[in-house]
C-alpha cells in the first residue's frame, strides 16, 4: 500500500500565483490582437506603433503564457522539471528587474529570496520528497 504524499502548502501558493498570472496574461494578448494599427505601445520609454510590434508582442506573450501554464500544472503534479523552470525563471526575472531599474542595492535581497526559494524547493524534506515521489 502506498501512502499519498501531501502537496506542500507553498507549492499550492506557487501554483495559484502561476494560475493567476496565466489568467492575467490573457488580457494583454486580447489587447494586442484587437488593438488598432495606429495605437501606440510603450516599452522602456520608447513609444512604438502597434502595427510595428504586434507579432513580436504576441509571440512573447503567448510563449510566456505557455511557460506559465506548463510550470503551474507541472508544480501541481510534482514535475521536477517544472520546479527547475520555476526557480530559474524567478531568479532571471528578479535579476532583470534589478539591473533594468539599476537598483543594485536590491541584489542582497535578490540573493536572499533566491536562496530561500532554493532551500524550499530543493532541500526542505517534505517538498523534496513530494517532487521525488511523483
Amino acid at each position: 500500500m502506498t501512502d499519498k504524499i501531501k502537496r506542500p502548502a507553498f507549492v499550492v501558493v506557487f501554483v495559484l500565483l502561476t494560475a493567476a498570472q496565466a489568467c492575467v496574461l490573457v488580457l494583454p494578448i486580447y489587447v494586442a490582437i484587437f488593438a488598432t494599427p495606429d495605437s501606440t505601445f510603450q516599452l522602456t520609454g520608447d513609444s512604438m506603433l502597434m502595427e510595428d510590434v504586434r507579432f513580436e508582442l504576441l509571440a512573447v506573450l503567448l510563449i510566456w503564457l505557455v511557460v506559465t501554464v506548463y510550470v503551474g500544472l507541472g508544480l501541481w503534479r510534482g514535475n521536477s522539471i517544472a520546479r527547475h523552470v520555476f526557480f530559474c525563471l524567478l531568479v532571471v526575472v528578479l535579476l532583470v528587474e534589478t539591473f533594468a531599474r539599476q537598483r543594485f542595492i536590491e541584489l542582497p535581497l535578490v540573493a536572499i529570496m533566491s536562496g530561500l526559494l532554493a532551500w524550499y524547493l530543493y532541500t526542505k524534506p517534505n517538498v523534496k520528497l513530494f517532487f521525488e515521489a511523483t
